[in-house]
């Protein structure tokens, strides 16, 4: 009964046949959920022949959605070679949602991770967490921007570069393009924290936001990077503008807002109606008394 069940066939009772394509497919998908769960283990102490047979599972196992943890895999960025084999290939993918924590990345290993996931353009759900030990700068933060921008049916993005990248100005412009590039995105989360963007690097992102109309969630993480009066009110000017936003949460903590910044992001989230989770973290910010009055 569980074979013709499989084959599709109309009277479970008959005899199953010996062989039928569904048999592969299923064997595909139990292969790629097995690799799933062994991939870090395998990739920490297999061989180069077991992490290649793992990634042809992952590869061929027709998943509709796949999470990679290699956060604490060590020298997986220097290993990234042996890592892009196991995402799909375009034309037979049917992947949708794709979530892939990793660490120790710099640029070269972003170029080599970017090219692949731009391949994925059927995705709608994008996850890359970056946990520790990382070193992705401009170059690397653009490549990563350059494939974001391929993947027109995203409803879903969240990027998570971490401790120690720098992605500067000419980074968050990259990435700022490439959310403007997104039309039907819905969920956005960008934690950049100490990654040098500055007032302009700031600017460029915020000014990116309003051509998302359709953003319901947004999660920005800017700690720590020297962004002033400025830059907060060009961010307050395009939260404004999101209509349609449900959940905001701003961490900008660590930066130099002063109360005229601190004042602007709050009369942005007031003129939000439909806003019903608001989280504002803004600490080390230089915000006077008058500051913390608009934000109580």
């Amino acid at each position: 009964r569980i074979l013709n069940s499989i084959v599709g066939a109309k009277d479970l009772n008959a005899a199953a046949p010996p062989q039928h394509e569904g048999y592969h497919r299923v064997n595909s998908l139990l292969r790629g959920r097995f690799a799933v769960g062994l991939w870090c283990s395998v990739f920490q102490k297999g061989s180069v022949q077991d992490i290649r047979r793992c990634s042809r599972a992952l590869r061929e196992s027709g998943l509709e959605t796949m999470a990679l943890n290699c956060i604490s895999c060590t020298q997986v960025g220097a290993c990234v070679h042996l890592l892009t084999p196991a995402l799909p290939h375009f034309l037979e993918c049917r992947l949708r949602t794709l979530a892939l924590f990793l660490s120790d990345f710099g640029d070269r290993a972003c170029r080599a991770l970017a090219f692949p996931i731009g391949q994925l353009q059927q995705l709608s759900s994008l996850t890359l967490v970056f946990g520790f030990t990382n070193s992705i700068g401009e170059e690397g933060g653009k490549a990563l921007a350059a494939a974001v921008a391929k993947l027109h049916q995203l409803n879903t993005l969240k990027l998570d570069l971490g401790i120690g990248s720098c992605i500067r100005r000419e980074g968050a412009e990259a990435l700022a393009a490439a959310v403007a590039n997104l039309p039907r995105l819905r969920t956005l989360a960008l934690n950049l924290p100490g990654s040098g963007l500055g007032n302009e690097g700031l600017k460029a992102l915020a000014e990116a936001l309003p051509e998302a109309q359709g953003l319901g969630s947004l999660a920005l993480g800017v700690r720590g990077n020297d962004v002033g009066e400025e830059g907060g009110k060009a961010l307050a000017a395009a939260v404004a503008e999101l209509r349609q936003l449900s959940s905001l949460e701003l961490c900008m903590s660590g930066n130099s807002l002063g109360a005229e910044g601190a004042k602007a992001l709050a009369g942005a989230a007031v003129t939000l109606q439909q806003l019903n989770s608001l989280s504002l973290k803004l600490g080390r910010n230089s915000i006077s008394e008058a500051g913390g009055e608009a934000l109580a």
